[in-house]
């Protein structure tokens, strides 16, 4: 004698909800990581602008007849130019000697996490300064 079972298509009693609780679960995280990945960018943009306005700086500082205060001026016109409201609480500032000039500009990075004023960034650049020979 042969029995036929017959399987049902559907979840079983202890399983029905099952699907809705892994997505309330998986989905926080999902979107955690994605706020993580955004904030990463961001704090890498901004770093990236800090570097590259101590670096315009330095350059403007180190050229002939120029002065430190020139270049702390193009840094942080550098950073008003390209950062907007993506990079705050600028300073900048710079050094300048008979063989090299130096820029060092810091600020912070906007932030995605409520609470959190932005993480800090400072970058130095440093050039020889230019002598007409």
């Amino acid at each position: 004698m042969v029995l036929m079972v017959r399987e049902r298509a559907g979840p079983t009693g202890r399983e029905r909800g099952s699907a809705t609780l892994e997505h309330a679960v998986i989905f926080p995280v999902l979107l955690l990581i994605m706020a993580a990945t955004v904030q990463a960018g961001l704090w890498f943009f901004a770093r990236e602008v800090v570097l590259a306005a101590a670096e315009e700086g330095a350059r403007a500082a180190s050229t002939e007849g120029s002065s430190a205060e020139a270049g702390t001026q193009t840094a942080q016109d550098f950073v008003d130019r390209t950062a907007g409201h993506l990079v705050n609480d600028v300073t900048t500032s710079g050094r300048r000697t008979a063989t090299q000039a130096t820029v060092t500009v810091s600020g912070r990075s906007l932030s995605l996490i409520p609470g959190i004023d932005g993480f800090t960034i400072t970058q130095t650049a440093a050039f020889p300064v230019e002598k007409l020979t």
